[in-house]
């Protein structure tokens, strides 16, 4: 197996990594990156790893202007949030989710979009920092205060490679539906087999039921253990090949 495929320890941090740094006391920001949840705000200040976790609210950090749910939000929205809960672009940040694998890597490649490349998420999240027994805390958020020295230079760092427009979804579902096999993209949709099918309708009224026309349908809960942390990478390598994904073709890029 190639380390390069997930490189592991760029993208993940273990909970022993996250609990010796915090012994050691090297800065780095923690934030709670919990949706799909309720009342995820109120419980973020019930139990959080330290007092100055931050906690990044998606229900407020978002395009309003925009029709469909979880868009990209502006530059500027953005930005200002991330400087009034304090997460600066030249301090190290980990992230993480109540559920230990759901919402925080939404919350990375946000971060990443956004210039920020000093990010990992936290293997298994809060829920497998619970289950070792490791301390948390409770009470009300503490004032920001920014320390000398802290920027916050977020930019649009990855235009076109990481984030593709609905116009350009439009083309490539066109291209699919005309050649299942050979076509330019392969689409990866990460939802349950359920929603997949159009089993169950979606949570928001707005969306309809279904999938585009042969994309190919990966649960995200394939990718994880049961106590919030990916699989292994021959695991995962092994559900991509399982579902017909082919990451070896640079020529067919996979859209999510």
């Amino acid at each position: 197996m190639h380390s390069s495929f997930l490189q592991r320890n760029r993208i993940l941090a273990t909970t022993h990594e996250l609990a010796a740094l915090l012994k050691s006391q090297q800065r780095v920001t923690l934030v709670n990156a919990t949706t799909g949840l309720e009342a995820a705000a109120e419980k973020h200040l019930e139990q959080r790893i330290t007092h100055d976790t931050a906690f990044f609210d998606f229900n407020l950090v978002k395009d309003s202007q925009n029709p469909y749910p979880n868009s990209l939000p502006p530059l500027d929205i953005f930005s200002s949030y991330m400087q009034k809960v304090g997460v600066p672009t030249n301090v190290p940040v980990i992230c993480y989710d109540m559920q230990g694998l759901y919402s925080s890597p939404r919350f990375y490649t946000l971060m990443r979009y956004f210039g920020h490349s000093n990010i990992r998420i936290l293997d298994g999240g809060l829920k497998k920092w619970l289950a070792e027994g490791r301390e948390v805390v409770s009470g009300p958020q503490p004032e920001v205060t920014p320390q000398q020295g802290d920027e916050f230079n977020y930019h649009v760092a990855y235009e076109d490679k990481f984030i593709k427009e609905l116009s350009y979804m439009h083309e490539v579902a066109r291209d699919l539906l005309a050649n299942k096999e050979n076509s330019k993209h392969q689409v990866l949709d990460a939802r349950s087999v359920a929603r997949f099918t159009g089993q169950v309708s979606e949570s928001d009224a707005r969306l309809r039921r279904g999938a585009i026309r042969n994309s190919t349908n990966l649960p995200f809960t394939e990718i994880k253990n049961e106590d919030g942390t990916f699989k292994t990478e021959e695991e995962l390598l092994q559900a991509f090949k399982n579902h017909g994904v082919d990451l070896q073709n640079s020529n067919r890029p996979i859209i999510q």
